[in-house]
Formats: structure tokens, C-alpha cells, sequence
């Protein structure tokens, strides 16, 4: 047996030559024998492609495709029989004289319950002038419930000759069951199940279809260029080895990269690139990785994604980089430069999440959610240039210079939430800044630009968040919040600074509903720094702001920040803010640092207006001797006596063994160095340097310990 030459393009599956395995032809009609040159059932056909006498090998006919001609095909459709691995072969004629440009190939689609081609392999056939068997074998990939094999010519027409075919055949075995673990590298051996590197699958389709329920797929550095969709209906983890800037899966601009319609998977490490889903999809979900049923990416670069709907005001697309609905996590990543177009609802230029959906640590910049067409009597809104979160929450996270755009039409063309779109959702500790919201351009009405970062609806709550230089733009000037835009949210602890909204609220603009702000900073807006519209209550307390509003506690003197024009807006010693905000509900602030502290060091601890709490350098909180910001240092809580840095009395010491057990308490992200002395007079001596905490304590043996004693140990925070 010899090896045909391959050109693999796709999902492709090992592909042999010249023998088939024993078992039942599963096609009809595989002679070319019944029916006539144009109909011969069961195959179907396409273009050129005919049933001649001239083209038999055996019997009296044979399937022909002319060279003169632009190529032509016939498949035939079979059910699924339970068996996986299928086999499908012909005997090929070229003749001398058919044009080198025309392409012959076999493959094997299959099909699954919606009618979605979710697998394809592909043999491309060179050909020669003596009748050849050609054959290619593929595994079915789970929830397959048609297999289709496909003879096919295409190209340039020539002048001349045919490329003739005959006897085919498909048949299937068992195919033997995968592992927990399946590899993927293009210097693989692509040898199914792919239990290793070796014999590595050359495509991640492969490997997701052989490993077992809740297995892992590891994924070797390289491009992967897709030519379908990344399917993946069993709970399995798709892992990089070496992360996202190794690994990248690239949707080619034609399809979607990972569509995901179980729950318990977790996609990690790997860079979502050129994703795209257009209006011939049925769902105009998810670019890049659509979730339907929760799960779990983990530290992606998810980036240059798109979603494209008609320009037609009833098509609605959501999600240019990632669709997520139930129960998921996003951590650890980076959304950026994805986008939606439609001439309906855009919703999530980067992300859109419904359910409970926790988004953490990512960076979520330069997303466009455009509803853009032109409407037939209505135009649509635009929804969350960089997140829609319906649900969930979103935490510790960067959103910036994301934008969503307002269709055009009759009405109903406002632009919402540049940053974040949240509707009965959380949001805490964001910094969320240069982000915009624009108004389409209707026909009737002015339309507005609504909340430039963030549009808050329906209980949602922003607290502990920088919400800086953005801006919402409308039609003549007739815009809303161009920090937020909210209606029945709370603001709690926010610092929300020059934003703009020329004909508005630069700052905070609430639009209707019960509304809730306090211990924030609202300041230097172009516009006002908040407004209330008729209907909608505004409650307002302990606030730096102008004017000063109804209610307990505001300021309007300066914030008095470290350095607004470099970006940090931290509170400076002797600003107006600390100390002086309302009690609140105990949560670090932007920083993480615990709240309340003793800002002014007067002996009492009092909560600071704004995003970030002051720490003061002597002031000593919960009075456990050790300063505020040693212990902000140290990765203590300022805030509670009992957590110190310190070290516990020697668990063991065994006379004369030379080894003395210490522990001490330590925190995650630090660093320390052991040092020993046999009496307090003398200096210490170093014993080691660079110890990793391993929190919740370090437990360090010093073998070195060969005296008598005393000893007495010292923990030094480096």
C-alpha cells in the first residue's frame, strides 16, 4: 500500500490510498447503473457532471465530468448507523488531455440533527490516465446523523478530455475509543485516537471528537486556520500548552471559531482570531466563540471577531467576539478590537452574556456594536459597544475605548452603553474610561447618545469603579450621561470625572426609576455633573460634586486627586474626601484595599468618598501595632487585629538533628527572606532570600541549625 499525495484543508482526517476496509457498501446505486445520464438516483448532482457509457469501469456506465466545463459533482446522503470510522473510495480515470487547472477531490461530510456540515474530510485527487482506486477515511464526530460522500471536479474550464469515475464505495467499522487526553499538533502523525504527541491530531476538531466526556485537549504552539466551525457537544477541556500567544485558532473570516452547545466546557489559553458569522447563519451569535449553555474561558485573547447582520431593522446580532448565556466564567482575558454590524439591535461588541455570568481580571478595549442600517419605518438601538451583561456581574476588569453606535431610521436610533450595557447586574472595581455612545440619525426625532461607559438599568449596581473620559454623543446635542446612564441602579463609591455629554449630564444622568448615589465623586464634566429627568428619583448622599445636591453629606470643593493628568485619581494627602463618605457595606476598593480605614489618623475609622480609599502612612486601623500601609504591604486586612504578619513558635526541635521547623503567616504575590541570630545583641544573618509565599504560610526548615542554641528568626518582607 502507498500513501496518495494529500492536500489537507479544513477539519481533515488521516487519509489512506488504494485499499478499503471489508464490510457492506453502505451506498446505492454505487455503479452508476440505474437511471439516466442526467437522473440517477439516489446520488444527487450538480453542474456538469453525468452518467456516460464511455465512463465505465465495470458494467455499462460510469460517472463522467467534462474538461471543458467549469466542473460538476454528485453525493450521496446516508443515515448514521452507530458506527464511527467511515471509509469512502472510487476508481478514477483522467484523461492525458483534461486541463491541469481543474481540481479532483473526494470528501466525506457529516451532518448532524439541525442539518449543520459539523465535520469534513478531504482527499484532493491528481489523477492519472490508468483507472486508480482512491479511498479516504474519517471519524464521525459525535451527534453525526448523516455522512455524505462527495465526488467532485471544479476549476477553470479547458477544451478537452474527462475525469471518469466508477464502482464506488462507503463502509464503516467501529471506531476504538479515545482517552482522557487528546493532542493536537501539525507535527503529528494525525493517528486517531491521538493519545500523545506522536501521533498528534494535525486539526482541534479531531481531537475534541476522539477524547472522552470530560477529558482534556491539549493544543501544540501554531495557527490553526479553520475552514468550519470548532464544534464541541460533549463537556471536554480545550487547553494551549503554551499559551494564548502560541496557540491561536484562526476563523479565516469565513466561519465562526468555537461553537460550544453543552455545559462543563472550559476553553483556555488560546488566541480567537477572524471569527466570523454572517446573515446567512440562523444564529448571528458569538463571532468568535459562541456559549449556549455556560461554561468557562479562561485566558484568551479573544480578538478581531465579527458579526454581520443585513441592513434590515429586524435582524439582530449579538456578541461580535463572545456569546455567552447560563451559568459561565470569563477570567483572565483580553476582548478586543471585535465588532457587530446589522441594520437591527446590536447587542455586545465584545461580549454578550445572559445568565449568571461572571467576568473578572480582562481587558475589554476597541469593541464596536454598530446597528447601523437603514430602517424600513423603524431604526434599532446599538447596545454595548464593549459588554452586554443581562444578569452576572463584571469585576476587577478594564473596559476602554470601546463604542456603540445607534442605528438610522424612523426612531429608536439611540447608541447605549459605549462600555457596558448591564441590566440586573454588578459591576465593582472597573476602571471603565474613553468609551463613547452615539446616536444614529432618525428621520423624525433627535435621537440621544446614552451612558458613554455604562448604561445601568433595572437594580444593577456599579461600586467601587473609575468611570473617566467618556462621552456620549446624540443629535444636536441631545445626549445623556456621559459617564453613566442610569435608571433604577445604585452607584456606591464610584470617582466619575470629566465625562462628557455637551447638551446633558456629563456625569451621571438618571433617566427613570429609584436611583441610588453615594460616597462618589462627580466632577469636572463638560455638561452637568448629574441630572435627574422627569419621573425618574435621584437620592443622592455624601457625594463630591456640583452643584451640591439635596441630602446628607456632600462636598463641593475640588477632590483633591495624586495626579489627574497622568490618570491617577487616587485621593491626595489632605483631600476633602477622606473620611467623610457615609457608612457602606464593607468591600475593598478599586485597589483592594479593605474599607473603612483611619484616613486622617484621628484614632477612628471613616469611609472615603470615591473609587479609592486613602492610606494614610502612620495610621494603624485595628490597632494591631502595625501601620496601615506596612499591612497593605504585607497583604494583611488593615481592618482586622487579627490578620499580622508573624511569625509562630518552632513546631519541631529535635536536639542535635540541626533542623528547626519555622512558619510564618504570608500572603499571595510576596516575597521573604529568613534571617537568624543566637542572641538579640548580634546582628541577624541571612539563611535565604526569595522565598515564594505559599499562603496561607510558609513553612521553611533550617537544617543549618548544628549548635546548641539559642536561635531566634527574623521574617523580612522583601
Amino acid at each position: 500500500m502507498r500513501l496518495t499525495r494529500l492536500v489537507f484543508l479544513g477539519m481533515i482526517s488521516l487519509v489512506l490510498g488504494f485499499s478499503a476496509p471489508a464490510g457492506a457498501n453502505l451506498l446505492e446505486n454505487a455503479g452508476f447503473e440505474i437511471g439516466d445520464r442526467e437522473n440517477f438516483e439516489p446520488w444527487g448532482r450538480w453542474g456538469e457532471a453525468y452518467v456516460e457509457p464511455w465512463a465505465a469501469r465495470t458494467g455499462t456506465n460510469g460517472l463522467a465530468m467534462y474538461g471543458w466545463t467549469t466542473g460538476g459533482g454528485a453525493y450521496q446522503e446516508v443515515s448514521a448507523s452507530g458506527a464511527s470510522n467511515y471509509t469512502f473510495s472510487a476508481w478514477g480515470f483522467r484523461d492525458a488531455v483534461f486541463p491541469t487547472n481543474q481540481i479532483a477531490e473526494l470528501k466525506l461530510e457529516f451532518d448532524n440533527a439541525n442539518g449543520q456540515t459539523i465535520h469534513t474530510a478531504i482527499q484532493i485527487v491528481a489523477g492519472t490516465d490508468t483507472w486508480t482506486h482512491y479511498s479516504l477515511s474519517a471519524i464521525a464526530p459525535a451527534g453525526t446523523v448523516t455522512v455524505r460522500p462527495v465526488i467532485a471536479v471544479g476549476g477553470s474550464a479547458g477544451t478537452d478530455g474527462a475525469f471518469k469515475w466508477d464502482d464506488a464505495e462507503l463502509t464503516s467499522t467501529e471506531a476504538p475509543p479515545g482517552g482522557p487526553e487528546a493532542f493536537v499538533s501539525s507535527e503529528g502523525a494525525n493517528i486517531y485516537p491521538y493519545t500523545n504527541w506522536v501521533t498528534a491530531a494535525h486539526t482541534i476538531q479531531e481531537a475534541v471528537d476522539a477524547v472522552i466526556t470530560n477529558g482534556t485537549v491539549w493544543v501544540d504552539d501554531g495557527t490553526y486556520v479553520l475552514a468550519q466551525q470548532i464544534f464541541v457537544q460533549k463537556p471536554v477541556t480545550i487547553q494551549s500548552m503554551n499559551g494564548p500567544e502560541q496557540t491561536i485558532v484562526n476563523g479565516n473570516g469565513t466561519v465562526r471559531c468555537i461553537d460550544v452547545i453543552v455545559s462543563g466546557v472550559t476553553i483556555e489559553g488560546l488566541t480567537i482570531f477572524n471569527g466570523f458569522v454572517h446573515a446567512e447563519e440562523i444564529s448571528l451569535k458569538g463571532g468568535g466563540i459562541r456559549m449556549t449553555n455556560g461554561g468557562t474561558i479562561r485566558n484568551c485573547i479573544v480578538i478581531g471577531n465579527r458579526v454581520e447582520g443585513e441592513h434590515l431593522y429586524t435582524q439582530r446580532v449579538f456578541g461580535g467576539g463572545i456569546y455567552v448565556a447560563g451559568i459561565a466564567l470569563i477570567e483572565n482575558c483580553e476582548i478586543r478590537t471585535n465588532s457587530l454590524s446589522s441594520g437591527g439591535c446590536a447587542r455586545g461588541g465584545g461580549i454578550y452574556a445572559t445568565g449568571t455570568v461572571r467576568i473578572a481580571n480582562s481587558e475589554i478595549t476597541g469593541n464596536f456594536a454598530n446597528a447601523s442600517g437603514y430602517g424600513v419605518g423603524v431604526g434599532q438601538p446599538g447596545y454595548g459597544g464593549g459588554v452586554y451583561l443581562d444578569g452576572g456581574e463584571i469585576e476587577e476588569c478594564r473596559i476602554s475605548q470601546n463604542t456603540v453606535q445607534g442605528g438610522s431610521g424612523q426612531s429608536s436610533c439611540w447608541g447605549e452603553g459605549g462600555g457596558i450595557y448591564a441590566r440586573n447586574a454588578r459591576v465593582d472595581r472597573c476602571i471603565i474610561d474613553n468609551n463613547e455612545a452615539r446616536a444614529g440619525s432618525s428621520m423624525r426625532y433627535y435621537e440621544t447618545g446614552r451612558g458613554g461607559g455604562a448604561a445601568l438599568l433595572g437594580s444593577s449596581v456599579v461600586e467601587n469603579s473609575l468611570v473617566w473620559n467618556n462621552r456620549a454623543i446624540g443629535q444636536n446635542n441631545v445626549e445623556t450621561g456621559g459617564g453613566l446612564f442610569i435608571n433604577g441602579a445604585d452607584v456606591i463609591n464610584c470617582t466619575i470625572v470629566s465625562n462628557t455629554a455637551v447638551g446633558g449630564a456629563g456625569g451621571v444622568h438618571a433617566d427613570g426609576g429609584d436611583n441610588l448615589v453615594k460616597n462618589s465623586i462627580l466632577y469636572y464634566s463638560e455638561g452637568t455633573n448629574w441630572a435627574a429627568a422627569a419621573g425618574a428619583t435621584l437620592t443622592m448622599s455624601h457625594c463630591c460634586t456640583t452643584p451640591l445636591p439635596a441630602g446628607d453629606g456632600h462636598i463641593s470643593s475640588e477632590p483633591g486627586f495624586v495626579d489627574m493628568e497622568s490618570g491617577d485619581f487616587r485621593l491626595a494627602a489632605g483631600s476633602p474626601c477622606i473620611d467623610t463618605g457615609g457608612d457602606g457595606t464593607y468591600s475593598p476598593d478599586l485597589d483592594g484595599v479593605p474599607r473603612p480605614l483611619d484616613g486622617n489618623n484621628d484614632g477612628t475609622a471613616g469611609w472615603d468618598i470615591g473609587a479609592y480609599e486613602f492610606i494614610h502612612p502612620y495610621a494603624d486601623t485595628d490597632q494591631d501595632g502595625m501601620s496601615d500601609a506596612d499591612e497593605i504591604r504585607a497583604g494583611t486586612d488593615p481592618t482586622d487585629p487579627e490578620s499580622v504578619l508573624k511569625v509562630f513558635p518552632p513546631d519541631e526541635v529535635v536536639p542535635g538533628s540541626g533542623e528547626v521547623v519555622i512558619r510564618w503567616s504570608s500572603a499571595a504575590g510576596r516575597q521573604y527572606t529568613l534571617l537568624r541570630t543566637t542572641h538579640l545583641t548580634n546582628a541577624f544573618v541571612t539563611i535565604q532570600s526569595d522565598i515564594e509565599a505559599t499562603p496561607p504560610e510558609n513553612v521553611w526548615v533550617d537544617s543549618t541549625a548544628t549548635g546548641s542554641g539559642p536561635y531566634y528568626y527574623r521574617i523580612r518582607l522583601d
